[in-house]
């Protein structure tokens, strides 16, 4: 079936996000207004920290969020920019943030779910990433270009049963993703109970069979060429080889820079509070990969198992310590050796131990079943995707 197409500029207007400065910033029942950011655009609308701005800032009525609005990222990292989700009730009135921006779809002519579920797809994603303007690490959403885009239009009938479907297949998707959710809420709940129980706490320096020590620094005059680990490998809740770079360095990297299975590694520095101090091991030896030195790495002594340790470590006691403790400098936390070995850490009982390393095994099973299930999930939601705007549904 061929569909006409116009600009989607025809269709849709963009609403640039309002700009503030952090003296515009005030607290929650101050009377101000919430205002989003790209951080409340993730896989959904995240509204679960805002930021509030003086009332007066909301002067312009076109820059408050109206239901149906597709909120797009527009000033993000590569990989971010132009990422969008569909604003709810709960979002309506508040104001759209300086780095997004809203796609703001003419109901008469499209059907806004429609509208969303085409400029979310995954060939309009990578176009709109490639427009991106980079200035240093951030890239800007190209509007101009955005808007050329040539936009699908059946008969608004047509548009409203092909959004149907692709609302019904990215729920199932949800819904297998909340019950992935469930399952890991249960065994982190298990588990922080028998850390909560531990028998006797201990300084991290004496938990250690390995002397802590910092990463590889890499050179822009070295003439040595190796691969090292970027801070993405471990912060994001688990260990991920993916996250590497090829990098130069003054000479080829030590034995005691690799990184060996087993290998703890610590997040030596990050601008969010909450990353700094993160632990992950590596679960196997990645051949001629080095950590770099925003890491510090060392291995568990038999005091502890590596699931226990890692478990401790994320335990609210152990990161308050880490908070207090961490050093700010232009707006990033850091840690060094002296203060992570006198963090105290809970250490449970053999029995405890056990059952931890128990729970994470099966845990290991039942999410590696479900992952795969949702990769299975994921393509068949894209398949529908790129019949849906192909008239192929």
């Amino acid at each position: 079936m061929t569909w006409e197409t116009v600009p989607l500029g025809e269709v849709a207007k963009y609403v640039r996000g309002v700009t503030y400065k952090p003296a515009d910033v005030v607290g929650e029942g101050e009377g101000g207004v919430a205002c989003l950011r790209t951080k409340n655009i993730q896989s959904t609308l995240d509204l679960g920290d805002l930021v509030y701005v003086r009332g007066d800032l909301r002067h312009r009525a076109q820059q408050q969020v109206q239901a149906n609005d597709v909120l797009v990222s527009s000033a993000n990292s590569w990989h971010l920019v132009g990422r969008a989700v569909l604003a709810d009730a709960q979002a309506t009135g508040m104001l759209i943030g300086g780095f997004i921006g809203g796609l703001r779809f003419d109901p008469r002519m499209v059907d806004p779910r429609f509208g969303f579920r085409w400029f979310s797809s995954p060939s309009i994603q990578q176009t709109v990433r490639g427009f991106g303007q980079q200035t240093t690490n951030i890239s800007n959403l190209n509007v101009d270009r955005t808007l050329r885009l040539r936009f699908p239009l059946p008969p608004l009938p047509e548009q409203r049963r092909i959004a149907a479907i692709l609302d019904e297949a990215d729920a199932v998707r949800a819904s297998r993703a909340r019950d992935r959710q469930l399952m890991n809420h249960a065994v982190d709940n298990r588990i922080s109970s028998l850390i909560d129980g531990a028998v006797e706490h201990r300084p991290f320096g004496t938990l250690i069979n390995e002397p802590l020590r910092n990463g590889i620094s890499p050179s822009r005059s070295g003439n040595v060429e190796g691969d090292v680990l970027t801070l993405s490998a471990i912060t994001r809740g688990s260990f991920d080889a993916h996250f590497r770079k090829r990098d130069t360095f003054t000479s080829p990297h030590s034995a005691d820079k690799l990184v060996t299975a087993g290998l703890h590694l610590i997040c030596r520095g990050n601008g969010n509070a909450d990353l700094v101090g993160v632990m992950a091991s590596a679960p196997e030896t990645l051949e001629g990969v080095a950590f770099p030195d925003t890491m510090i790495a060392t291995r568990p002594s038999s005091a502890v198992t590596s699931a226990t340790l890692l478990a401790a470590w994320r335990h609210e006691y152990v990161r308050e310590q880490i908070r207090r403790g961490a050093r700010t400098t232009n707006g990033t936390y850091k840690v060094n050796q002296q203060l992570l070995a006198s963090v105290v850490v809970p250490v449970p009982s053999i029995e405890a131990q056990r059952q931890i390393d128990e729970l994470e095994a099966e845990r290991a099973i039942v999410d590696s079943t479900m992952r795969s299930a949702a990769t299975k999930m994921d393509a068949l939601f894209v398949s529908l995707q790129y019949r849906a705007f192909r008239g192929e549904l």
